[in-house]
Parts: structure tokens; C-alpha cells; sequence
């Protein structure tokens, strides 16, 4: 007698609602690295770009913007960048800010699932 087990695989799934826009991210090791990698990237190129006073703010943010569409392209796909900037209302500031949540959101994940408690959980069941 044979038996099927059938597991959700996206049982670890972040879902992110930014207006009417719903982003699913399903954290790898690989990926969660590469955000927050990215997350220290941006953050500083953001400093650097804000810290030269030969452009203008709209430079910059256009500068800043194009960084988080890298970023939301290889976490999502390549929609979602436009996306999550209409969403936001085409406002670079607001973008920032959604990224912002969406890593810190990201992370704070990551640190549950690595804390002991939530691995005794599993075993104990």
C-alpha cells in the first residue's frame, strides 16, 4: 500500500501588500544574503549620492531609483519594479521607504526562523 504525503512548499512564503500590488518572496540562503548585501549597497551608494552636491535632488533620486529596480527585479521579477513604483505613487521617496520595510521585514523573518525556539517547535512535533 503505498502513500502520498504532500507538503507546502511555500508554508515559508513573505507576502508583502503595497497597495494593490501583493508580492510573494520566498526566501533562499542564496537570496536572503544577496538582499541584505544589497540592502548595505544601497544604503551607501544612496549616502555617496546624497553626500555630491553637484546634482540635482531629482538626479539623485532618479539615481536611487534605479538601484531599487535592480534590487526589486531579482527579488520579484521584472514587473514588479514598475509595479511597486506606480503603487507607491511614482515617488522615489516612498519607494525607498517600501524597500526599507520589505528588508527590515526580511530580516526580522530570518531572525525567527534561526531563533532556537523555532526550530524546537519541528522537533517537538
Amino acid at each position: 500500500m503505498s502513500r502520498v504525503y504532500n507538503f507546502d512548499a511555500k508554508q515559508d512564503a513573505i507576502v508583502f501588500n503595497i497597495g494593490n500590488v501583493s508580492l510573494e518572496f520566498l526566501p533562499s540562503d542564496e537570496q536572503s544574503k544577496y538582499i541584505q548585501e544589497k540592502g548595505l549597497e544601497i544604503q551607501n551608494k544612496a549616502k555617496t549620492l546624497t553626500d555630491d552636491s553637484s546634482e540635482s535632488d531629482f538626479e539623485t533620486a532618479m539615481k536611487v531609483k534605479a538601484l531599487l529596480d535592480e534590487l526589486f527585479e531579482t527579488m520579484f521579477d521584472a514587473e514588479t519594479p514598475q509595479k511597486l513604483y506606480k503603487a507607491v505613487g511614482e515617488n522615489t521617496l516612498s519607494y525607498l521607504r517600501v524597500f526599507y520595510q520589505i528588508s527590515n521585514a526580511i530580516r526580522e523573518v530570518n531572525a525567527e526562523r534561526q531563533n532556537d525556539e523555532y526550530f524546537k517547535q519541528f522537533l517537538s512535533e
